[in-house]
């Protein structure tokens, strides 16, 4: 039995045979928590309808939703394209995709954080929101930079599997053929041309400096690392020190609700 099979059984088990109820389906533990959190600060009875549980990544989202078609599934935005969502929803009707690269996404614009602070918060940052902005954006474009690389190289990897890697190399009939050999290594370096990625790099990313400055920190600044590693840093330093997770809760509790995620509640009848 599949991982993704195995872990369809236990929810089946433990929860939805007992309640009745529909099951959303996200990716990681923390997701559970934090879509718990927003679905709570908005509607008071949502849990006699729905349960959340998380699948382990998005892949098995993908398959647990292909199984069961009357559950509902969201995925980070991560590195896929417009039409890569596209082709993936006319898949799976029950597939929904977050409008920011990851859920972080939403624990890193500088004007979404300001308005999560308390009074007592910002009045311990001497030059205000403009500080708050200056010292989480120092380094946007390095960030940038980085989010435009991982929508490029991560892709790769799909590509190449389609094309055989590695299995149709090691397969024993195609091993004793010099010829058979030689062609799949070819397919695999055209496909792997090093100017052509570095030119899909820098065209990408002189697109993505283009754009607005939200959208550049909503779809295309990874929000994991940038939050961990960056954000959470910037606001240990002005407000003092907390764990990385109860600071995600915090601003995820007093955040102005998100609008973008209308499309969810709407997909779950909440609204």
């Amino acid at each position: 039995m599949s991982s993704a099979k195995k872990r369809l059984q236990e929810i089946l088990e433990q929860e939805v045979e007992n309640t009745k109820r529909r099951v959303f389906l996200v990716e990681g533990e923390d997701d559970v928590e934090a879509y718990n959190q927003l679905l709570n600060r908005q509607f008071l009875t949502w849990e006699s309808k729905w349960a959340i549980f998380h699948a382990g990544n998005k892949q098995k989202v993908i398959d647990m939703l292909a199984d069961e078609p009357t559950w509902l599934g969201l995925i980070d935005r991560d590195e896929w394209s417009d039409e890569r969502i596209l082709q993936e929803q006319n898949a799976l009707s029950n597939l929904l995709v977050l409008p920011r690269f990851c859920l972080e996404n939403y624990l890193i614009c500088p004007d979404e954080i300001w308005e999560a602070l308390s009074e007592n918060q910002r009045a311990k940052i001497a030059d205000g929101l403009p500080q708050l902005k200056a010292e989480i954006l120092a380094d946007k474009e390095k960030w940038i930079r980085h989010g435009v690389l991982w929508t490029i190289i991560n892709p790769l990897w799909e590509g190449i599997k389609v094309l055989g890697f590695k299995g149709a190399l090691l397969d024993f009939n195609n091993a004793q053929d010099d010829t058979k050999i030689q062609d799949v290594l070819k397919r695999w370096h055209d496909f792997l041309e090093p100017q052509h990625i570095f030119t899909q790099f820098q065209n990408q990313l002189n697109d993505v400096l283009a754009l607005e400055e939200s959208e550049q920190l909503k779809k295309w600044v990874h929000g994991k690392p940038f939050y961990h590693l960056h954000v959470h840093q910037v606001l240990n330093r002005l407000l003092g020190q907390e764990s990385a997770e109860m600071r995600k809760n915090k601003i995820l509790q007093t955040c102005p609700l998100p609008n973008d995620l209308d499309f969810l509640y709407k997909m779950m009848g909440l609204v």
